[in-house]
């Protein structure tokens, strides 16, 4: 990328150096908020299923802790070895082994997550618990009210795909044309390469080419 853009707007090697600079720690940063969407959406997905799971338990009439313990054992059925959930209902299990209340730990899984789902159901667990409430119900109301907006979150996803392709097209499309106008008329180009007037418009067209990408993206970012 820092090469592309190097040659096509300033046929500079000194530019490619200075913006391979610049897009390998932006690069890096996309790729580790990339990966954390990713993980924070499987998540909710086996969170999802995991509570799905342990509402049936519970309306078969185990108790909470032996409803957490056969939903761990129907997570290690499935054979995922890189799931989340099954990691953290380990981790319960074996805090239930030393006695340690289950809201605590659950509590703690919430603010390791950072995912807002397990925040409000841990919130609403812990007080359901600890006031008596009925525990299958408040399971059963959360596993419905994850799953709609696991739908609706998907149904975004799949109206704006073709969004995010106009969106890269639209992107690519002015390199394509400076390139173009390289390659046929090269020039008619040639005082933006040359002195400092002509690197400054061509800076300016790659600023707003960025600011274009990036709100074009914030706008397609839509939460639920």
């Amino acid at each position: 990328m820092a090469l592309a853009i190097a040659y096509i707007f300033y046929r500079s090697l000194s530019a490619f150096l200075i913006l391979f600079m610049v897009f390998l720690p932006l690069c890096g940063y996309y790729a580790r908020l990339e990966f954390r969407k990713s993980r924070d959406r499987r998540l909710s997905l086996e969170f999802r299923d995991t509570i799905a799971s342990l509402s049936g338990y519970l309306s078969a009439g185990y108790s909470v802790e032996n409803a957490f313990l056969e939903t761990y054992r129907e997570r290690a059925e499935i054979g995922d070895k890189g799931s989340i959930m099954k990691k953290e209902l380990e981790l319960i299990l074996k805090g239930i082994g030393l006695n340690k209340n289950i809201e605590d730990m659950l509590t703690d899984f919430a603010v390791r997550s950072g995912n807002q789902d397990i925040r409000s159901f841990a919130f609403v667990f812990a007080l359901t618990k600890r006031n008596g409430g009925n525990m299958r119900e408040v399971i059963l109301r959360t596993v419905n009210i994850i799953r709609d907006k696991t739908s609706v979150e998907e149904d975004i996803r799949t109206s704006i795909r073709g969004v995010r392709y106009e969106q890269l097209v639209m992107t690519a499309i002015p390199f394509f044309i400076v390139f173009y106008m390289n390659l046929s008329s090269g020039s008619f180009l040639a005082p933006l390469y040359e002195g400092l007037s002509g690197r400054m418009i061509m800076s300016l067209a790659l600023l707003l080419i960025a600011l274009g990408f990036g709100l074009s993206n914030k706008i397609c970012d839509i939460r639920v």
